[in-house]
């Protein structure tokens, strides 16, 4: 074999038309030792024939059969002339149509043209080829045209015979097709029947879901307005049973006795943990309908940790349990809603407290990745592994020996869960009966505070209440916001107002903020109603006036607006002490009054600074 991987077979002069039948001969002998296929070896006798008779008008024509190793082994003709003229575009275009790989080149009167033909022969096998084909082809072997006739009729007949079975084979596979048709034909009819019958199934079903939804929101929200109204109806007896009751404890030792006194702060604790509990529905059913959103800001967390234990400390049930706050490492900026991550901690350390007989209840914060965790772990009872998975649903409470004589709705955790997802983060709970319960929450660090919206402040003893079942932990004898009310009224006050008119419905609600406002005023006068309340501000100036927001007939918002309305009333200062929460007032409405305080916690500090300068 030659260097560049070609090995010479034959090479065969073309003078006359002799030269042309016996080249057509050795084309198909060479190809069968070589080992192409019949229907090659014919393509290529035929494509030689064509080009050695169109080369008969030249001189010096050569046909040169040899096998090439690269770049795919193959048998290589080569049709080369020495004078003439270019080969003829019928030729060239015959051989084109029977080979894949034909080249052409011309230069003036010489040239040459290759025909390339894939062979499955090695080039290791290219030598015993050569040798093979020395002993079939010799130079005596004559041809005339006759054998070159006969030759091309057999091809004819074996290429008619090869078409009439391929044609058969087409006939076959067309009615295999036609067959199959008809079946894709029938099963698209029935698809297409089934999910026509699907789609009227699933529009149908959509609409029904659509209805159900649209009941589902209506009765989400239903439930939501139901606890919204439920709550004032509530908080407001309960604010009146809790301030009278403990304005009765604070009064002079001699009106009443000891047994006495310890059955009114029992009447107070006891409101207070109702109140509380009114508390924690509500919030549950606000987390519920979205209205609780987040106010993003940096929050230091070694202040909150101080907070959290200065608040959670005393109201710990049992000196037996240690309450630990271990000062955390060095932690990234947390950006979060501080009153909602504080009634988390609060919740999830009063869940801790209560369960916990002995040992201790700890609170740590360390960094995770992107997170901020705050880990509550304790010593307690622990809870069974069945009742993991139902820890956070709400009203779910672990039955068993230990819940004897602890108060509570189920609601802490799942209220705690809600806050969690509120802030964007996560809440996990771990627990092993007899050893204690770990419950991780975690935190984004570091997100972006959305804009800053108007937000009335929540004072921290307005806190305690809403914490759930932490506020229903050593409540008894506990002086709360309103029993500090008689403290004010006692107390020595700067100059007092002149008089101070007061409206509200709420004949208990009036009997505990009465030492308020005496506090504040020389004269006070109480009214049952808005109508009233203005009839009277029509014949007397008083100096301020105090007004609740929901009365019958007249309410607060009208009172405002017939004031502002009035030149000779406008000036004066006007405080609204409500019941409703902050949310659900309509700010807009009043923007004609001083200030707006709550009833859970007015008191004549409060008062008096919003009268003087509109801040509470």
């Amino acid at each position: 074999m030659a260097e560049d991987g070609v090995r010479d077979l034959r090479l065969v002069a073309v003078t006359g038309e002799q030269d042309v039948f016996a080249l057509r001969r050795d084309a198909r002998t060479i190809a069968e030792v070589v080992g192409a296929d019949r229907q090659d070896r014919i393509r290529l006798a035929t494509a030689l024939s064509e080009l050695g008779r169109d080369r008969l008008a030249g001189t010096g024509v050569t046909v040169r059969f040899a096998l090439a190793a690269h770049p795919a082994p193959a048998l290589e003709v080569t049709v080369r002339w020495s004078d003439g003229p270019p080969p003829g575009a019928e030729a060239l275009e015959s051989a084109h149509r029977l080979l894949r790989e034909v080249s052409s080149h011309t230069r003036g009167r010489q040239g040459h043209v290759r025909l390339r033909l894939p062979v499955p022969l090695a080039p290791d096998g290219f030598a015993g080829a050569a040798d093979r084909l020395a002993a079939l082809l010799t130079d005596d072997e004559s041809a005339d045209r006759e054998d070159d006739l006969r030759a091309q009729t057999r091809d004819l007949i074996i290429a008619l015979e090869e078409a009439r079975a391929h044609s058969e084979e087409l006939r076959l596979l067309n009615e295999e097709l036609e067959k199959t048709n008809a079946g894709v034909m029938a099963l698209y009819a029935e698809i297409s029947s089934e999910l026509e019958q699907t789609n009227s199934g699933v529009v149908a079903l959509h609409a029904e879901l659509e209805a159900k939804s649209r009941q589902l929101r209506e009765a989400s929200e239903s439930k939501t307005r139901f606890w919204a109204n439920v709550s004032h109806e509530l908080r407001s007896p309960l604010n009146s049973v809790i301030g009278l009751s403990r304005l009765l404890a604070e009064s002079d030792p001699a009106e009443l006795g000891e047994q006495q006194r310890e059955q009114v702060a029992l009447i107070a604790a006891s409101g207070q943990t109702l109140l509380s509990l009114v508390d924690d529905l509500l919030d549950v059913a606000k987390a519920e309908a979205g209205q609780l959103t987040p106010q993003p800001a940096p929050v230091d967390v070694a202040l909150l940790l101080a907070q959290i234990e200065a608040v959670m400390r005393p109201a710990a049930p049992n000196p037996a349990v240690q309450l630990l706050f271990p000062a955390p490492d060095a932690l990234p900026t947390l950006v979060t809603d501080q009153t909602m991550l504080t009634r988390i901690l609060r919740n999830l350390i009063g869940n801790s407290l209560k369960f916990t007989e002995h040992g201790h209840v700890r609170l740590s914060v360390r960094p995770a990745r992107d997170m901020i965790e705050f880990v509550v772990e304790d010593t307690g009872i622990g809870i069974p592994p069945a009742e993991l998975t139902k820890v956070f649903e709400e009203f779910h409470q672990v039955r068993g020996t230990h819940q004897r004589g602890k108060s509570g709705t189920g609601l802490g955790l799942p209220y705690a869960r809600s806050l969690v997802t509120l802030l964007g983060g996560t809440i996990e709970l771990t627990s092993t009966v007899g050893v204690g319960t770990t419950v991780v929450a975690a935190l984004p660090a570091a997100a972006e505070p959305e804009p800053e919206l108007e937000r009335e402040p929540e004072p921290e003893a307005a806190q305690v209440g809403q914490v759930g079942q932490v506020g229903q932990v050593g409540q008894v004898g506990q002086v709360g916001q309103v029993g500090q009310v008689a403290q004010a009224a006692q107390t020595a006050q700067p100059t007092r107002l002149p008089l101070i008119a007061a409206a509200d419905d709420d004949p208990g609600f009036a009997a505990v903020v009465r030492p308020v406002l005496e506090a504040v005023a020389e004269r006070v006068v109480q009214l049952p109603g808005g109508l009233e309340l203005l009839e009277f501000v029509a014949r007397e100036q008083p100096s301020a006036i105090v007004v609740d927001l929901d009365m019958p007939d007249v309410d607060g918002y009208e009172v405002v607006r017939v004031l502002a309305a009035d030149a000779r009333t406008a000036v004066i200062p006007v405080v609204v002490v409500t019941g409703f929460p902050a949310e659900q007032v309509d700010r807009a409405r009043l923007e004609h009054v001083r200030a707006m305080l709550s009833k859970d916690t007015v008191d004549a500090d409060a008062l008096r600074r919003a009268l003087e300068d509109g801040s509470p």
